[in-house]
């Protein structure tokens, strides 16, 4: 369906940045992720920063209205969750120094919820 509304340069760009094996369990995804950083051409990492910046973004939005207990719908605890997005913008900020989001995804690291765990 990406292919066929945007292209197929567009479909690629989001297979590439996909979680190929949804089977492994949260933490062999998440490894996996980060391993996959170290192969994307720019234009992947743009799309991963991108999504990364959402996700953390709903994140923080979601638990200053319910807490701690949006990490309920996790299968980590909250501790490996930072974790994993801390990891995530440090390596996405090693491989494209110059990546237009950097900034962005250095301002979520210093966000209250996750300054309390750091």
């Amino acid at each position: 369906m990406i292919a066929e509304r945007f292209g197929t340069r567009v479909a690629d760009i989001v297979e590439s940045v996909s979680q190929p094996n949804k089977e492994l369990s949260w933490e062999e995804r998440k490894e996996e992720a980060y391993h996959h950083i170290a192969g994307m051409a720019h234009e992947s990492l743009l799309v991963k920063s991108a999504d990364l910046i959402s996700n953390i973004s709903d994140m923080i939005t979601d638990h200053r209205a319910e807490g701690d207990d949006t990490f309920s719908r996790f299968n980590a605890p909250l501790e490996k969750i930072i974790a994993h997005y801390m990891r995530m913008i440090d390596a996405i900020g090693k491989k494209w120094p110059g990546n237009p989001l950097k900034e962005d995804l250095q301002s979520l690291k210093v966000a209250p919820m996750f300054a309390r765990m750091l």
